[in-house]
């Protein structure tokens, strides 16, 4: 499916920028007609695997308080979620100081992130990404247990496996 191309039914700056809002919220996405860039709004659910390695990071944490890199919790699975729901206030990603490195690659878990984890907050279950950055939520409102219906504190706390 090839992106919406601008149908120059429009000159003003208003009237391009009002047009690529609306085409970047379409299945196909938008080339901007100014720069050229490709354009769309994702709608992503947290999966429930983010939730996990969330949970994996707390667990961790609550061992021994510090940072981790996403290798240690992420499991299988990509950590780019994490990026995500930092966004909610979750998580707090590492500063990075070394040059030759996109980032870190290390996590601290919140305050807020702990909260989720132990079943005291509740999350909306979709981002609304544009642009690599998160522009909003929506959805319901969820809990951990609502993302991870077997979800047992007690047990994983105790040593349960989070897969």
């Amino acid at each position: 499916m090839e992106p919406k191309e601008y149908p120059h039914s429009t000159t003003t700056f208003e009237g391009i920028a009002r047009w690529l809002r609306e085409a970047a919220e379409s299945k196909e996405g938008a080339i901007c007609p100014c720069c050229g860039s490709f354009n769309k709004v994702y709608h992503r659910k947290i999966s429930l695997n983010t939730v996990k390695s969330l949970f994996k990071l707390y667990k961790l944490n609550s061992l021994e308080p510090k940072a981790y890199h996403s290798r240690d919790f992420t499991g299988s699975h990509s950590g780019g979620d994490f990026a995500k729901i930092a966004a909610l206030g979750l998580l707090s990603k590492v500063k990075n100081n070394n040059e030759k490195k996109k980032d870190s690659g290390y996590w601290n878990i919140t305050e807020e992130g702990k909260k989720f984890c132990r079943g005291e907050s509740l999350i909306q279950e979709k981002l609304v990404i544009y642009h690599n950055e998160l522009k909003g939520t929506e959805g319901g409102l969820k809990s951990i247990r609502d993302f991870w219906p077997e979800f047992d504190y007690r047990e994983l706390m105790n040593g349960g496996s989070h897969d």
